[in-house]
């Protein structure tokens, strides 16, 4: 999977997005992470297991508080 997000940047964002990818089983391969003045953008290539499926993991993380008004995408990736 593709996770791709922008939004403003918030004390413990990186923790809470790479747990709740964790707690879904996520491997994460290469891995981006910016902050743009008050922004951050992330991005990251991930090996999900076979039952989880993409739009689940988007909506896992929207709906954390560390993410609200940020998009978030997450699309399938083949390496």
């Amino acid at each position: 999977a593709y996770v791709s997000m922008t939004g403003p940047d918030r004390v413990g964002l990186i923790s809470a997005v790479t747990a709740r990818l964790f707690d879904l089983g996520a491997n994460l391969a290469d891995t981006n992470f910016a902050v743009l003045g008050t922004g951050f953008e992330f991005n990251a290539v991930c090996d999900l297991p076979g039952d989880v499926p993409l739009d689940a993991v988007a909506a896992e993380l929207r709906a954390l508080p560390q993410l609200a008004g940020a998009d978030v995408t997450v699309t399938g990736f083949s390496h």
